[in-house]
């Protein structure tokens, strides 16, 4: 300290010297270490330790105060949490391979014990299944799908709080390493994962958005490319929703004959006014790849109904339709099936339902975060990433004037590495001309 010797020489020793007169002093009894001494004694703290024996006997007890450094500690508690996620992250793991919580977990008589189990209860529910109703075996599926469902949203609920618990551990530890000037490395590794975790809970929840920005964190620390592409997967799936008109609930036995019984009791009832045709979807698109492009939306039309009725499933100018009443991955058969009127008579039969309309739309969320992708891709030299950008552009269907700019940039690259090999080929040889 007189000579004012670097900081990464005398931490060390100076942490050193506070453990061993601690260790003494447990012979001796109490001793103080005191607090801010030498120039850096605005970076240090006073930590209090009391004897584990003096807590179990009545009377004074003794205590040690050293002296710690607010750096060293914070990046010793950064050191720590992370040790503890990699625990939690690899029992998790071995659960999610089909391994037990505790040690003498018996994998191949437990593997063994489950499969038959599911082969009975398979061979079960098949027994059942061949004594009920076609109807009857529909409403049993519907419903283990409705179970399916319902297990799967469960799951994905444990998961969204689990990663929220450790990424507020991380995060917590990370603010006072980053406060007390942690070294940089052991900051980052503590991003990574607080991102790594935050696109996994994305993935499990159900916002679009709240994806997006895990996916923005995660490009921007680097994770891994894989990872990512399977968020974007998923962006894609959350992204989109089904909204329906005219769909039709079939009554059940007893309310359809409830209702024959009412017409057979009031016939008078039979002079009732046609029904009025129905309204237009009331939108304007483009055709925009394997999909069409809303442009406009008209306040009158079904479209602005649906809107007013689903208000967490809006469709919005700038989304996508991808598929209508099973047409999809043609914008021209899109374009036709939306803009076709059905025959005129069929309303002025009484009694004629309007035809059910099905449309599959992608929130335009989806598009421009592909669109941001491509175009920080494209500035790069990767041939492959931009070829897998230009892929996944098409498939949310940008628009050319989207794509140009990354077209352009594979086709130079191509060239480069065509002129590379070349030129390998020909320095290989002593022909003069070949190689001018």
């Amino acid at each position: 300290e007189e000579v004012r010797l670097e900081r990464s020489s005398l931490d060390p020793a100076r942490k050193k010297l506070a453990q061993l007169m601690l260790a003494s002093s447990v012979r001796r009894g109490a001793f103080s270490l005191e607090p801010g001494h030498g120039r850096f004694k605005d970076e240090y703290d006073e930590i209090e330790t009391k004897f584990p024996e003096d807590e179990e006997r009545e009377g004074p007890t003794r205590k040690v105060v050293i002296c710690v450094s607010r750096k060293g500690l914070a990046s010793e508690r950064l050191t720590l949490v992370m040790e503890q996620d990699n625990q939690e992250e690899a029992k998790e793991n071995h659960v999610a391979e089909g391994g037990g919580e505790g040690e003498d977990f018996q994998k191949e008589d437990a593997a063994a014990e489950v499969g038959g189990q599911q082969q009975g209860q398979q061979q079960t529910i098949a027994a059942t299944m061949s004594t009920l109703s076609p109807e009857e075996q529909e409403q049993q599926r519907a419903e283990e799908e409705r179970q399916k469902a319902i297990d799967e949203a469960l799951r994905n609920e444990k998961i969204i709080q689990e990663t929220k618990r450790r990424i507020a551990l991380l995060q917590e530890a990370l603010d006072v390493a980053i406060a007390e000037k942690v070294e940089e490395v052991e900051i980052t590794a503590a991003q990574v994962r607080i991102a790594l975790l935050g696109l996994r809970g994305a993935v499990a929840g159900t916002d679009p958005f709240a994806l997006v920005r895990a996916i923005d964190l995660g490009r921007e620390r680097g994770l891994d490319s894989e990872l990512l592409d399977h968020a974007l997967d998923a962006l894609r799936h959350k992204a989109e929703f089904e909204a329906a008109w005219n769909t039709v609930v079939e009554p059940t036995a007893e309310e359809a004959e409830q209702q024959r019984a009412k017409e057979l009791s009031n016939p008078q009832e039979e002079e009732e006014q046609p029904p009025e045709e129905p309204k237009e979807l009331g939108v304007e698109v483009e055709k925009r790849g394997q999909a069409l492009l809303i442009t406009e939306i008209d306040e009158d039309g079904l479209i602005a109904q649906w809107n007013a009725e689903h208000s967490g499933m809006k469709v919005q100018v700038g989304d996508h339709i991808v598929a209508m009443n099973g047409i999809a991955g043609s914008a021209v058969r899109l374009l036709d099936e939306l803009t076709k009127k059905p025959p005129q008579e069929r309303w002025k039969k009484k009694k004629t339902p309007p035809p059910p309309i099905r449309m599959t739309i992608r929130r335009k969320v989806y598009a421009r975060r592909i669109a941001a992708i491509l175009k920080t891709v494209t500035k790069t030299d990767n041939l492959k990433e931009i070829e897998k950008a230009v892929d996944r552009a098409k498939g949310a269907n940008l628009s050319d004037e989207d794509l140009e700019p990354a077209k352009t940039k594979l086709d130079i690259l191509t060239r480069r590495i065509g002129f590379t090999n070349m030129i390998t080929r020909a320095m290989e040889g002593t022909n003069q001309k070949m190689i001018q």
